[in-house]
């Protein structure tokens, strides 16, 4: 009788554990920019590190422009450099207007593509979490 009682604790104990694992939130868009943002702002590159999925990839505007991608030894001067030019935007971004940014599916994953004056971000969902994926760095600039 006892070793059942024990078995049955065993069990009830894992399926618990099984379940919070596998009940992750799903992340909202506002969610993540909130996040994102702040890091950013902050120069937070330990968090940045948790909402980018790598290689982070960057180019140019047009397709035929040179894609470079870094890894999270390497991502902090372009991060650098993002904020640096985007600042302003970044400040005054609290919650990302709907109409500012369209939504499309690109092979099954989740895709937001926000715009504003300086570059487009890509951000895509993965394990129901909401990530950087791509930059597209304005014309005429190094990245």
């Amino acid at each position: 009788m006892k070793n059942f009682f024990l078995l049955l604790i065993y069990f009830s104990t894992s399926i618990v554990s099984f379940s919070q694992k596998n009940n992750t939130k799903n992340q909202s868009i506002d969610e993540f920019w909130k996040d994102f943002r702040l890091a950013l702002i902050q120069e937070d590159y330990k968090t940045l590190e948790t909402l980018i999925d790598f290689p982070l990839y960057v180019r140019g505007l047009y397709d035929y422009d040179v894609t470079k991608s870094y890894t999270k030894a390497n991502f902090k001067k372009l991060l650098k450099k993002y904020r640096t030019n985007n600042l302003e935007m970044l400040k005054n971004t609290v919650k990302i207007d709907k109409s500012e940014y369209e939504y499309f599916n690109e092979n099954k994953d989740k895709v937001l593509r926000f715009n504003n004056t300086f570059t487009d971000l890509k951000f895509h969902k993965v394990k129901k979490k909401w990530l950087l994926a791509f930059i597209y760095w304005p014309d005429g600039e190094e990245y």
